[in-house]
C-alpha cells in the first residue's frame, strides 16, 4: 500500500519536476493527481482523498493559503507540504497554523529535501482509526509481497487462526488502491472494535481483511448489507493457521473468490466452507470428443462436450481454464468445417462468435447458456452441409450425362476438392469417377432395356462422347458388353 499525494503547482515545469524527481513506488507513494490551482485540487481532494498534498503558496483562482484553510477545515486528516519561492519564512508561517507539515524553498528543492520533507510527513498521518492501525495495510502488504522477511501481528491485536474476507478484483492497481479505501470506511463503521484488522491488498489487486474465527458470525451479519447497497461480494475463507500460510496461498484464495463469484455471480457472501466439491472430469472425455468429430459424428461429439462442460461446472472449475478449454474444443470443430469448405465467411463469423459469448459469460448459468447457443448454431451448420451434400447428390442424378467432374462439384456448392473425395470414398466406398460411371451405367441398362436406341446414341445420353470407352466402362461394371446385355434382358 501506498501514501498518496497530490501535486498543486500553477507552473507546469514546477508539477513534473516534482513528479520526476522521485521513484515514487520505491519510496511508498503513489501521485494519484496534479493540479494548477486551488479549485482543481478541491475536485480531485474530493474524487480521490490523498494523504498528502504538495502545494505552491501563490496561485491564481485560489492560492495555497487558501486551499490550506479548507482542507483544515474539511479534511485535517490530509498532511499539507508547502512550496515557496520566496526565502522570507513570514511568508509561509500562517499556514503553519492552519496544520502545514513543513516547507521547502523551491530554489533549493532536490531530491533529498522532498524525500526527507515526505518521511516527516507520513508521521503525521492517521489512516485508520481507534481498531486499526495505521501502518498495517503497507506493512502487511508489504510482507505478502516478499518485501519484508518478518511481520509481527500481534502488535495488530488479532488472533489466529483468521478468516479472510476477500472483496473483488480490480482491473489496475490504482483501483485497487480506491476500493481498499472504500473498505476501510467500511470497517471504521463496524460495531465492534476487535476481531479484525484494518484492510490491506492480496495480490496487490484484492482487497481483503483478516477476522479472527470467533467473530467471524458477528462481522458477516455486518458486511451482509454493507455488501447488498455497494452492490459487491466478500468471499471467506476458511481458517487460516498463520500470517506465514496467507502468504503461501494468497493466490490460491484469489483464484477460489474469482472461481465462486462465478458460480454465484447474484450472491453477497460466499463461504468457502460452505461450497460443495466435486471431482474435476477427466480428459479423455476431449479425447472422445476427437475422435467423434474425426469420425463427422457432430451429434455424439457435442453431446460429449456439454456433458464435460456441465461435469466442469459442477466441480467449479476455474474460470479462465473452463472458458479456454470450451473455446479450444468448438474451434477444433470449426478447423474441421474450414478444411472442408471454400466459402468460409459464415464459419469464420461463428469462430469469433464463439469466442465472444464464451469469454464475455460472466457466470455459470450464463456461460450454460451461451455454450447451448452455440453448440445449436454448430448443428445448423453440420445441417446445412448436410443438407448440400445430399442437394449434391441429386445434381449428380440429374445432370450425369454431363461433362461433370469433381472440380465442377467444388465450384457449383463451395466444398474443397479433399473434402468432397473424402465424402466419396466414406460414404460410399468409391472414388468420385467410379460413383459417376456406376450412376451412368444403371441409366445406360435401363436405356438397353427400354429402347432400341443405338450403342451410340445411349452412350452419349449417359455422358459419355467416346461410345468404345463406353463399352468399355459398362463391360467392368457389368461383366459383359452392351450388346450382350440387351440380347439378355430383352
Amino acid at each position: 500500500m501506498y501514501y498518496t499525494v497530490l501535486i498543486v503547482d500553477d507552473e507546469l515545469i514546477i508539477r513534473q519536476g516534482i513528479e520526476y524527481m522521485l521513484n515514487w513506488e520505491e519510496e511508498g507513494f503513489q501521485i494519484i493527481g496534479k493540479a494548477k490551482n486551488g479549485e482543481e485540487a478541491l475536485q480531485i481532494i474530493e474524487a480521490r482523498h490523498p494523504d498528502i498534498v504538495i502545494t505552491d503558496i501563490e496561485m491564481p483562482n485560489m492560492n495555497g493559503l487558501e486551499l490550506a484553510e479548507i482542507i483544515a477545515k474539511q479534511h485535517p486528516e490530509i498532511q499539507m507540504i508547502m512550496l515557496s519561492a520566496h526565502q522570507n519564512f513570514e511568508y509561509v508561517r500562517p499556514s503553519f497554523s492552519l496544520g502545514a507539515v513543513d516547507y521547502m524553498l523551491k530554489s533549493a528543492l532536490s531530491s533529498e529535501e522532498l524525500r526527507k520533507t515526505l518521511k516527516k510527513s507520513i508521521k503525521g498521518l492517521a489512516k485508520q482509526t481507534n481498531h486499526s492501525d495505521a501502518g498495517f495495510s503497507q506493512k502487511i502488504s508489504r510482507y505478502l509481497s516478499g518485501y519484508d522477511q518478518e511481520f509481527s501481528y500481534k502488535e495488530f491485536h488479532i488472533e489466529f487462526p483468521v478468516h479472510v474476507f476477500i472483496l473483488g478484483k480490480s482491473e489496475e492497481k490504482k483501483d485497487g488502491e480506491e476500493k481498499l479505501q472504500r473498505l476501510n470506511e467500511i470497517l471504521r463503521s463496524s460495531p465492534f472494535a476487535k476481531g479484525h484488522t484494518s484492510g490491506f491488498l492480496l495480490e496487490e489487486l484484492y482487497p481483503a481483511f483478516l477476522v479472527e474465527t470467533a467473530y467471524k458470525d458477528r462481522c458477516v451479519q455486518f458486511l451482509q448489507t454493507k455488501a447488498e447497497s455497494e452492490k459487491t461480494c466478500f468471499f471467506i475463507s476458511r481458517p487460516v493457521e498463520s500470517l506465514s500460510d496467507l502468504k503461501t496461498t494468497q493466490q490460491k484464495l484469489c483464484d477460489q473468490r474469482n472461481a465462486s463469484l462465478f458460480y454465484a455471480s447474484n450472491a453477497t457472501m460466499i463461504d468457502e466452507n460452505n461450497l460443495e466439491s466435486f471431482p474435476l472430469p477427466k480428459a479423455k472425455a476431449l479425447d472422445s470428443y476427437e475422435m467423434n468429430l474425426k469420425k463427422s459424428d457432430f451429434k455424439a461429439a457435442f453431446e460429449i462436450l456439454e456433458q464435460y462442460a456441465h461435469d466442469a461446472l459442477q466441480a467449479h472449475m476455474e474460470e479462465s481454464r473452463l472458458k479456454s478449454l470450451v473455446v479450444n474444443a468448438i474451434y477444433r470443430f470449426v478447423n474441421i468445417l474450414e478444411e472442408y469448405r471454400l466459402d468460409k465467411d459464415h464459419i469464420r463469423y461463428f469462430k469469433l462468435h464463439c469466442y465472444s459469448l464464451i469469454h464475455n459469460a460472466k457466470s455459470a448459468q450464463d456461460f450454460q447458456t451461451q455454450l447451448h447457443t452455440l453448440l445449436a448454431d454448430a448443428k445448423i451448420i453440420v445441417q446445412e452441409s448436410r443438407d448440400e451434400i445430399s442437394e449434391m447428390m441429386n445434381y449428380i442424378q440429374n445432370h450425369y450425362n454431363e461433362p461433370l467432374q469433381l472440380q465442377t462439384l467444388v465450384d457449383r456448392f463451395g466444398f474443397s476438392y479433399a473434402y468432397l473425395s473424402s465424402l466419396f470414398s466414406e460414404k460410399s466406398s468409391e472414388t468420385f469417377s467410379e460413383y459417376l460411371n456406376r450412376i451412368r451405367i444403371e441409366k445406360a441398362c435401363a436405356l438397353l432395356t427400354s429402347t432400341d436406341q443405338s450403342i451410340t446414341a445411349i452412350a452419349t445420353e449417359t455422358g459419355y462422347t467416346d461410345s468404345s470407352y463406353f463399352s468399355r466402362v459398362f463391360k467392368k461394371q457389368t461383366g459383359m458388353t452392351p450388346r450382350t446385355y440387351r440380347r439378355r434382358n430383352s
